[in-house]
């Protein structure tokens, strides 16, 4: 069956009005996965972290909210780590599961805690900025080698400063010297 012109214009119309959605606040919102303390977090956090999101290369974006669970949390600014969760999968997202229609699977995922609630305080440029550093260690894959020496710790460190700069976004530290 042929596509008339008329039919085309329009597919590739609502294509791009999908795509335009897909990469607005909204949509980054949609597709982000968020975990939090309590059971309710700030909306005006997650758009943070969806404004963040939008200045990172789409394909990077696109790894992220594949891959990566937000946190919001209380404790330091920002962390990544491997951790550790139960979620229950359906037999779509798992070809073998046993004869039930979902099963709760522990799984490993990258967690990126983020707590708002210290950074209360900061501008909106910075509170960014921290953001973007977090989600570098994860694209950088530090969370995949976690260090307690000082020195490679601080080389992490300058690494995300680095990528965040490229991505149109300032230092988080001034200097990487172990004091």
């Amino acid at each position: 069956m042929d596509v008339t012109t008329e039919e085309e214009k329009k597919w590739k119309q609502s294509e791009k009005q999908f795509i335009d959605w897909e990469n607005s606040i909204d949509g980054i919102c949609y597709d982000m996965k968020t975990m939090a303390e309590t059971n309710e977090y700030d909306v005006k956090d997650m758009a943070l972290i969806a404004e963040t999101l939008q200045r990172i290369p789409a394909k990077v974006r696109n790894k992220i909210l594949g891959e990566a669970v937000f946190v919001f949390m209380n404790g330091l600014y920002g962390t990544v780590i491997n951790g550790f969760f139960r979620k229950t999968i359906s037999k779509k997202e798992l070809v073998e599961l046993p004869t039930r229609d979902a099963v709760e699977v522990t799984i490993r995922q990258p967690l990126i805690f983020l707590n708002f609630g210290l950074m209360k305080k900061l501008s909106k440029k910075r509170k960014m900025n921290t953001t973007a550093h977090e989600i570098a260690h994860f694209v950088l894959k530090h969370h995949l080698k976690p260090s307690l020496k000082i020195n490679e710790w601080m080389t992490h460190e300058k690494e995300a400063d680095d990528l965040i700069v490229k991505w149109g976004f300032e230092r988080e530290y001034k200097s990487y010297k172990v004091k």
